[in-house]
């Protein structure tokens, strides 16, 4: 019996097309993150970013106080900007964890709705966009 399975591999082995392997200096070279220089391996998720429509800075809720956007893994090149509705720079920032808390000029913003600009790159170096509206409750 084991030399009969042993055949039918043998034979399965024969009958497929040989993959030839590439030469010295044909293949890819691997992919360093552009920050740390770390070598990145495709198994690696895309990156996936959630982005708010809506936030109380006087909730009870943690989490919810402040407009930030969240991300998988931490992005490249990220900026965030928030305008008021006269296109007025209500909020910047160039760190993806910092977020707005809904003032401007240490006052409380007013209740409504805000336009936000979100970029940035992901490990590949493809650059995103996400604009859209947050609403701020008060």
């Amino acid at each position: 019996m084991r030399i009969r399975i042993f055949s039918v591999i043998m034979l399965v082995a024969l009958l497929l097309p040989a993959r030839e392997l590439p030469r010295h200096g044909e293949m890819d070279p691997p992919r360093a993150d552009m920050k740390t220089g770390l070598q990145l391996d495709d198994a690696r998720q895309e990156l996936t970013v959630r982005i708010p429509n809506a936030f109380m800075p006087v909730s009870n809720i943690q989490g919810n106080q402040r407009f930030r956007a969240f991300f998988s893994d931490p992005p490249f090149n990220f900026s965030l900007k928030v305008y008021n509705q006269w296109g007025s720079l209500m909020f910047s920032s160039e760190d993806h964890m910092e977020s707005w808390d809904g003032t401007y000029e240490n006052a409380d913003a007013p209740a409504g709705a805000y336009v936000y600009q979100i970029s940035y790159s992901d490990y590949r170096g493809r650059q995103q966009r996400h604009n859209g509206i947050v609403m701020l409750i008060r």
